[in-house]
């Protein structure tokens, strides 16, 4: 046991938005209007940091969400045959953006997915599905983004673990970040690690498999843990939580993000 005071046991037990001993007992939600009307569209650039000024100039256009996948996570779902040809023969290199738009009306959907487009014409894209509403394409593309996760999962080594975590770099480093964490993950040997996340907040989500049954691989991990925390927390002054609770994973790197005062 790190503490042996009943007091400080119990200070601890709760640690950032997870806790053994606590829940949450009541909640309120404001909620946002459903439109009816909704067109999506990906877009795939040659490499992240073009995906990356992407997102800039899409902050500023009328997309209700824009999703980002670098070109590993492109790779993990490219023997699926309902998805574009064009997935299968992208580089690692590449990224793509699958991008929503939300309108009240038809009119004001085209509009304002023109006006999208419009915004990107600096940009070189190199493979895209333009803006459409059909309900069998837009749950294609959608497909791409939510099949990463069990894409991992289902190559992954006898005994060992997917881990997923979420981090949150400034949107103004995001290719930067991305370019570090990439490089992180071949500097450890992950080379099944995809990235992919919720690029207009600079939230990435990145996916790998990990055993420990051994201490070589316990003390990979741990020096891999290190220097995400290091890169994030301290490099680019981002959040080793983007969105999801602390929980044990990131519990060590606390102090590291928020200083000493945070853990006393």
């Amino acid at each position: 046991m790190d503490y042996h005071d009943p007091i400080d046991v119990l200070q601890h037990l709760m640690i950032g938005s997870e806790g053994t001993l606590g829940f949450i007992a009541e909640i309120t939600y404001n909620t946002v209007v459903e439109h009816a009307h909704k067109a999506s569209a990906l877009l795939v650039f040659e490499d992240i940091e073009q995906a990356s000024l992407a997102v800039s100039a899409l902050a500023k256009l009328p997309v209700a969400a824009v999703e980002l996948m670098d070109g590993r996570a492109l790779r993990s779902v490219a023997d699926n045959p309902k998805l574009p040809s064009f997935i299968e023969k992208l580089s690692l290199d590449a990224a793509a953006l699958l991008i929503e738009s939300h309108a009240e009306s038809q009119s004001e959907l085209e509009q304002q997915c023109q006006q999208i487009l419009g915004g990107l014409t600096d940009f070189e894209i190199s493979h895209s599905v333009d803006f459409t509403s059909d309900s069998n394409t837009v749950a294609t593309l959608w497909s791409i983004r939510k099949g990463m996760f069990p894409a991992v999962g289902a190559v992954r080594e006898v005994g060992t673990t997917v881990i997923i975590e979420d981090v949150a770099f400034p949107v103004e480093n995001l290719a930067n970040g991305v370019r570090d964490l990439q490089g992180l993950f071949d500097k450890f040997s992950y080379t099944e690690a995809i990235i992919f996340g919720h690029a207009l907040e600079g939230n990435l989500h990145f996916v790998f498999t990990q055993g420990f049954e051994s201490d070589k691989e316990v003390a990979r991990y741990g020096a891999f843990m290190d220097a995400v925390a290091e890169l994030v927390a301290v490099k680019y002054q981002g959040s080793l939580k983007a969105e999801h609770g602390t929980g044990r994973n990131m519990a060590p790197y606390v102090e590291l993000e928020w200083g000493q005062e945070a853990t006393v």
